[in-house]
């Protein structure tokens, strides 16, 4: 194709005087070519991007009209201690009427259970040492209340406050739990059955003593 561009032509003069008006026969430097990354990062610097909004905390935007002079205030020692006295009354007089029913939050076997008297709570564990008619003390107790007041411990009740009494009523499998792979075309079939341990409690009894002073 240049021959025959050459050939039609008809100039006067040396081949690179004839070239140089041509700048994609000339000869261009390679840190002014301009690549595919080049442009993508015009492309990003030219962009506009979207606006971001800046929320200023309440706490330095009050006027100060808004702002308050409150007085020192310190609750008298004696005070409190009435009124906790006054509270360890009067659920130590709940306890000793014993008019409603007790329920509480025990950690067993890795979980948290809300339970009550005569309830059946079925546990994934084996209970070693234990056989069917055994009777079993739930001590990690994390809370504790009733219609009219409510133990929280930090983070457990105290042993010698709380006792709470359940029955192993069996100790069995659980339903078998199947899994199952195939690859077509492969003749690649596995399958397996799981079954976890569970033993089944029934809450016999939960007791309550006294609040004392230093609770």
């Amino acid at each position: 194709m240049i021959t025959r561009f050459f050939a039609r032509c008809s100039f006067s003069g040396s081949l690179s005087e004839f070239l140089k008006p041509f700048p994609l026969l000339s000869v261009t430097p390679v840190a002014y070519l301009n690549t595919s990354d080049h442009c993508f990062d015009w492309i990003r610097r030219n962009t506009p991007r979207k606006p971001t909004l800046y929320k200023i905390p309440k706490a330095f935007t009050i006027l100060n009209e808004e702002m308050i002079e409150l007085p020192n205030v310190k609750a008298s020692p004696l005070q409190n201690e009435d009124i906790v006295k006054d509270i360890i009354s009067s659920v130590n007089m709940s306890i000793s009427e014993n008019t409603s029913r007790y329920f509480a939050v025990v950690h067993l076997a890795g979980k948290q259970f809300k339970i009550t008297t005569e309830d059946l709570l079925m546990v994934k564990t084996p209970l070693y040492g234990t056989e069917v008619g055994d009777r079993i003390r739930l001590e990690k107790i994390l809370l504790l209340g009733s219609s009219q007041f409510t133990l929280i411990g930090r983070p457990l009740l105290n042993n010698n406050q709380v006792y709470i009494e359940a029955q192993v009523i069996e100790k069995t499998l659980e339903h078998p739990k199947l899994w199952f792979q195939f690859h077509r075309r492969r003749r690649h079939k596995r399958m397996r059955v799981f079954q976890d341990n569970v033993a089944v409690l029934r809450i016999t009894d939960i007791r309550v003593n006294k609040l004392d002073d230093n609770f």
